[in-house]
């Protein structure tokens, strides 16, 4: 994972949003396909002053507990299970879990 967005919001509107871009522990392992698709370059992303993996998690988890609070989230995404994948390889590198950060299913937004 080299990037996410997270935002969360209600029936209301939109609550907060957070962006953060991701070096990876181990860019030298990217494909010429997959750079070619999502851009990552290492000198770029470190410009953008990048956070490591565990940063990354520690940094989506209190941005998510200081947001939904005692509230329930349910997890919505495009290709939604494609990127529950990522976010759990992130959060598993960092020897951590996301399930507990969500309702228990994944809705992809065009079912």
């Amino acid at each position: 994972m080299i990037d996410i967005g997270l935002v969360y919001t209600t029936l209301e509107g939109i609550i907060d949003s957070m962006f953060l871009r991701i070096q990876p522990e181990h860019p030298e392992r990217l494909a010429p396909g997959a750079q070619k698709v999502n851009a990552y370059d290492p000198q770029a992303w470190e410009k953008l002053s990048a956070v490591s993996p565990r940063v990354a998690v520690d940094s989506i988890s209190n941005f998510h507990n200081s947001v939904v609070s005692n509230r329930s989230a349910l997890m919505i995404a495009y290709n939604s299970w494609f990127d529950a994948a990522f976010l759990d390889h992130l959060f598993r590198s960092a020897h951590k879990t996301w399930r507990h950060l969500f309702y228990y299913f994944i809705l992809d937004i065009p079912s």
